[in-house]
């Protein structure tokens, strides 16, 4: 028995059956968050739907301010592209929220990484 057998044989009715079908599937992928890929150098603002930053230290250091509002236990990875030793990641708060009970985090050896997790409530904690 075919899928459209299952519904009165017109196309009104099944065409919404395959409707409800996709909206379903969308509601669910949109509660499953996918990795953003953002590559960057110098001072930058991230963007909440941001999970991976690849700072470009090879020109000079780079200075990540985490979003302010983002959702509890939304995470962001922040890694070196390779020369963090001589030129620094500082990872700064945005607006009054903290990390790890600080303004800053600094990352200073070469391809370092750190992965934060937000409370919801601004606080940021780093793994």
């Amino acid at each position: 028995m075919s899928i459209a057998s299952r519904f009165d044989n017109t196309p009104s009715a099944f065409a919404r059956w395959v409707w409800n079908v996709a909206d379903a599937i969308n509601n669910l992928l949109n509660r499953v968050y996918l990795p953003f890929w953002k590559e960057t150098s110098g001072t930058v603002t991230l963007e909440a739907e941001w999970t991976f930053v690849l700072c470009d230290t090879s020109g000079g250091a780079c200075t990540p301010t985490l979003p302010t509002g983002t959702p509890k236990g939304r995470s962001v990875i922040i890694q070196d592209s390779g020369n963090a030793g001589a030129n620094n990641i500082t990872i700064t708060r945005g607006g009054t929220d903290t990390i790890n009970g600080a303004n800053t985090l600094v990352i200073s050896t070469n391809y370092g990484r750190r992965t934060l997790f937000s409370d919801g409530a601004g606080k940021w904690y780093s793994a």
